[in-house]
C-alpha cells in the first residue's frame, strides 16, 4: 500500500519488505485452502482416516525442517543448542502423541454439520 517507509523497508526486518507477486500468492494459498478441503472430504468419505493423520505428521515434519532451514541463514537467531535441542524434542513429542492419539481406534471421522434449508432462514415458528 506504500505507507512503509523505504529505509525500513529494506534494512528494518532480515528479508527485503517487497510486494511482488502477492497477488499471486493469496491466489495459490485460495486454492491451497481449496484443494485440502477437497482431500480431506475425499479422505474422509473413502474411510481411510489414517492416510490423513499420517499426512497430518508428515505436513508437521516439513513444516520444521522447512522453518530450521530457514532459521539456519539468519546469525541473528542463533540461540544455541540447548534450545534447538528443546525445539527438536518438542517436535518429537507433538508428532509421537498425535500419532499414539490417532493409532487408538476411533469412530470414523463424518461431517455432521446440517445447513437450514433457505425457506426456514425466516420461519417464526
Amino acid at each position: 500500500m506504500g505507507v512503509l517507509d523505504e529505509d525500513r523497508a529494506m534494512h528494518g526486518y532480515e528479508d527485503e519488505a517487497d510486494c511482488n507477486f502477492a497477488f499471486c500468492l493469496v491466489i495459490l494459498h485460495a486454492f491451497a485452502i481449496i484443494a485440502v478441503g477437497v482431500a480431506v472430504d475425499k479422505i474422509v468419505n473413502a474411510g481411510a482416516t489414517k492416510v490423513m493423520f499420517r499426512g497430518i505428521s508428515a505436513g508437521i515434519i516439513a513444516a520444521v525442517v522447512g522453518l530450521y532451514m530457514y532459521d539456519l541463514r539468519i546469525p541473528d537467531f542463533s540461540y544455541g543448542p540447548a534450545i534447538d535441542s528443546l525445539n527438536l524434542v518438542c517436535v518429537l513429542l507433538l508428532v509421537v502423541g498425535s500419532e499414539v492419539y490417532h493409532r487408538v481406534s476411533l469412530q470414523d471421522a463424518t461431517f455432521e454439520t446440517v445447513y437450514p434449508e433457505i425457506e426456514d432462514f425466516y420461519d417464526d415458528g
